[in-house]
């Protein structure tokens, strides 16, 4: 018994000696930890911070250590090293199930704002939809700043109509309406949003609220941004000189206010809008001043962006290697800071150079899988249904070999096929059209919904279903606004040229037979002779034109009521057909012309 008590006083002291060396090294840890903090020595204050979870741990506080733990993916997240911040956030929420709600909240506020910094929108969106359920323990203001970064999300990842509801949400909340700054980044988001809807009227409309309110708060650098963005809308519409204009002030101010980030970002934003208009050659100029102004003041991001989008001119204008070149150097600045979504991009691009200029179908599909890779991992939804149809194309290519090779007789290289039978690739190919037809159409992208069902029509003709392409073909127009939408994006012209330029290769490699053409030739015909041309002489021409006249005078008390109703019928998208109709009886061609012009605006091919 003796011994007993022996070494039970033993144990004790032990155990004492032991809480005081454990508290004394808790005190320590904790103490330089907060030093290295103050000093903005991060990386060594998270050093000592592990070994204060680490102790924290063993001395079984998972309360305390979850604490210190968000601390260290604070750090992380100040370092901008938001793969670091993701994995503390998740380990602290781990560390104790009975969490107090407070801490659960703010430590999945910081790990919604970490996905978002990563370019992982789809995983910061379900976190905030999490804080955004009931029990969860915010404060009303912490509320309306998750509302806020949710439809920033969703607006990043191209759910715009979810994104509008969370935006329109937050402009309701009083603490919003009483923050004008606040009320103008909100009312600049929404007009976006929009924009992307094609709601174009109310976009600008929120926009130019937006303005009056940054007015107000004499802020330089908002001001130019919503100049931008209203430059960026009236380019989402098409009209290119509006988007020019107010691109212009922007510029304007950010020079007068020393801006360079926003004077580099757009002087790129001018170049893309006259790519848009057609005129490449133009659009380099802005596109070059970009990438020098963010070289000049080490803008990497900047400067990559507008790289990428010089390759994307240059490709256009067919010349292809220097294309590759640009979209290289761009790929490595964006390996270089770690922005996944540009790599993506770049590798997207470099498989369609593969694709349309190497024909090196093989290389194409790698660097298509790599892109999917990242957009899948960044939950970018509208990106993965554009490079599926690209996946889907480019393995539709080795469906018919033969065909394939015919079509690129004119081409200096011979194609390289994906390693993969004509029966899988067709399976493949479908498989990705699928793919991006389903997750187009969830987002409401009618570009890729086009590009998908275009892709799944051709399958089906390959397995004699003609019918089903048919319907498949009706579709696409419907997609397209009906006929006439079609006619505005040129598609049946395009598929006229992409029909006729197949019938011609059949022709004339002999495999279409056709009497007379390519066969049973009469081997003795003569050589075809010129035809006479047969033009009209001045006085016939004269003639003509006082026709014109003399019916005009004929008609001219009956005109201008004809050509009123021809207009007020195309303002209020009424029939054109009965009203032209009627028109063609007392009017020339002319006339009517003028009339639809003065509605509609006058037409110019989209070469």
């Amino acid at each position: 018994m003796k011994f007993l008590r022996i070494f039970l006083v033993i144990f004790l002291l032990q155990t004492l000696c032991l809480l005081h060396a454990y508290a004394q090294s808790l005190e320590q840890n904790f103490t330089k930890a907060n030093e290295l903090y103050d000093r903005k020595e991060y990386e060594g204050a998270i050093v000592e911070y592990r070994k204060v979870v680490d102790l924290l741990k063993k001395g079984g506080n998972p309360s305390g250590a979850q604490k210190i733990q968000k601390t260290v993916g604070d750090l992380y997240y100040e370092l901008s090293k938001f793969d670091q911040a993701v994995s503390e956030y998740n380990a602290a929420l781990a560390l104790n199930k009975t969490i107090d709600p407070e801490l659960k909240a703010k430590l999945l506020i910081k790990l919604g704002n970490a996905h978002y910094k990563q370019g992982h929108f789809a995983l910061a969106s379900k976190t905030f939809e999490e804080l955004l359920q009931p029990g969860a323990k915010t404060t009303p203001e912490q509320r309306i700043d998750i509302i806020c970064d949710l439809a920033d999300t969703y607006r990043k990842n191209e759910i715009y109509s979810k994104a509008i509801k969370y935006y329109q949400e937050a402009l309701k909340s009083s603490p919003i309406q009483s923050d004008q700054q606040r009320q103008s980044f909100i009312l600049t988001a929404t007009g976006l949003s929009l924009a992307k809807l094609g709601a174009f009227d109310e976009a600008i409309l929120n926009l130019q609220k937006a303005l009056e309110l940054t007015a107000k708060l004499n802020n330089p650098q908002n001001t130019a941004e919503i100049y931008s963005n209203i430059g960026i809308v009236y380019w989402d519409r098409g009209d290119y000189p509006k988007a020019l204009e107010n691109i212009k002030k922007a510029q304007d101010i950010e020079q007068k206010n020393n801006l360079q980030k926003n004077l580099s970002a757009d002087y790129d934003n001018e170049g893309l809008i006259y790519k848009s208009a057609g005129n490449l050659n133009k659009a380099l100029e802005p596109l070059d001043q970009s990438i020098k102004l963010a070289q000049s003041i080490q803008y990497e991001q900047g400067g990559a962006i507008a790289t990428a989008n010089r390759a994307i001119v240059k490709k256009l204008q067919g010349n292809y290697s220097e294309a590759m070149k640009d979209f290289e150097i761009a790929l490595e600045i964006y390996n270089k800071i770690k922005l996944q979504q540009g790599i993506g991009v770049c590798y997207q691009e470099i498989g369609n150079l593969y694709e349309i200029d190497k024909q090196d179908y093989k290389k194409a599909y790698e660097y298509y899988q790599k892109a999917f890779v990242i957009y899948n991992q960044l939950g970018l939804v509208s990106y993965q249904a554009n490079v599926l149809n690209d996946l889907g194309s480019v393995l539709k290519k080795g469906i018919n070999r033969q065909r394939t090779t015919r079509d690129l007789i004119f081409e200096d290289n011979a194609p390289v096929f994906i390693d993969m039978q004509p029966d899988e690739a067709k399976k493949k190919s479908i498989e990705n059209y699928d793919k991006a037809l389903a997750l187009a159409t969830k987002i409401g992208k009618k570009e890729d919904i086009w590009t998908a069902h275009q892709g799944l029509g051709y399958s089906l003709m390959q397995d004699g279903k003609q019918e089903e392409a048919v319907l498949m073909e009706f579709r696409r127009i419907s997609d397209r606004g009906g006929v006439l939408g079609a006619m505005e994006t040129m598609y049946q012209r395009g598929k006229i040229q992409e029909e006729s330029m197949h019938y011609e290769h059949l022709k004339h490699s002999g495999e279409l037979p056709i009497i007379g053409v390519n066969t049973f030739l009469n081997p003795q015909a003569a050589e075809p002779g010129s035809p006479e041309l047969i033009r009209s002489s001045e006085a016939e021409k004269r003639q003509q034109i006082l026709n014109l006249e003399a019916f005009q005078a004929r008609n001219a008390d009956r005109a201008p009521a004809v050509l009123d109703r021809l207009k007020e019928v195309a303002r209020t998208n009424g029939n054109l057909f009965d009203a032209l109709l009627d028109a063609a009886k007392v009017c020339s061609l002319g006339q009517i012309s003028q009339a639809l012009y003065e509605v509609g605006g006058q037409y110019r091919r989209n070469m």
